[in-house]
């Protein structure tokens, strides 16, 4: 896998000379999914299939800002 990074922010991801289909797993949405996807561990998941440019993600390589 290839990510190519530019002012810390995912610009593009590539696989095998590819931009790949992008699987998110969304564990925030899935507390509240009328039918969420379990994970191995037991928790649920809102599965995300991206397949869009991998910018319009908004993939950053900061931690987030913590809240005041």
């Amino acid at each position: 896998m290839t990510l190519v990074i530019e002012d810390l922010f995912v610009r593009e991801i590539w696989v095998g000379r590819r931009a790949p289909i992008i699987r998110i797993h969304d564990y925030d949405w899935g507390q509240t999914d009328p039918t969420p996807v379990i994970d191995c561990d037991g928790c649920a998941y809102s599965p995300i299939n991206w397949n869009g440019p991998a910018w319009t993600l908004g993939l950053s390589l900061h931690p987030p800002e913590k809240e005041a």
